[in-house]
């Protein structure tokens, strides 16, 4: 048998070897490419997320500075111990009163905005509430006089 007849003899044979060999190479061509952009692809994942990290402790750091600033504050009146205090930017009035030793019993809140933050240099008076009513009172006669100097034009 000569090679020719052994070639036509196991044609489908070979055909099917080749074959096999072509898409085995195309397989580890595919596998190679796509390896290679997985690959590229974790790279720049990873390099975003150590940037990001690195934002991340950037604004951390900011933020616990921004957080550690202190303000001073001085609150008069009817608090149990008035004085001057240092606050965090966070504090709000009431903090401060709390920090006072709270209100007298004869302190009146009327004029007081108690959830207000604090600023750098705030000064905090508390009124009684003589104060609070004697200001009730003059803030009515200063109307009453608007009124009467109002009806007094439109007559």
């Amino acid at each position: 048998m000569s090679v020719k007849d052994y070639f036509f003899y196991h044609k489908k044979k070979f055909i099917t070897v080749i074959l096999f060999i072509i898409i085995l190479l195309g397989g580890f061509v595919l596998y190679k490419v796509y390896a290679k952009e997985l690959n590229y692809s974790k790279e720049i994942e990873k390099k975003v997320e150590r940037k990001e990290k690195i934002v991340k402790k950037k604004e951390d750091k900011e933020e616990k500075i921004e957080n550690k600033e202190e303000y001073v504050v001085d609150i008069k009146g009817e608090v149990l111990h008035p004085g001057i205090y240092s606050a965090s930017k966070n504090d709000r009035v009431i903090d401060i009163i709390k920090k006072a030793g709270g209100l007298k019993s004869t302190a009146d809140t009327y004029y007081l905005n108690l959830s207000q933050k604090v600023t750098d240099q705030m000064v905090i008076r508390v009124h009684s509430r003589y104060e609070v009513n004697l200001t009730k009172q003059l803030e009515l006669k200063e109307k009453e006089k608007r009124l009467e100097i109002k009806n007094k034009i439109c007559r």
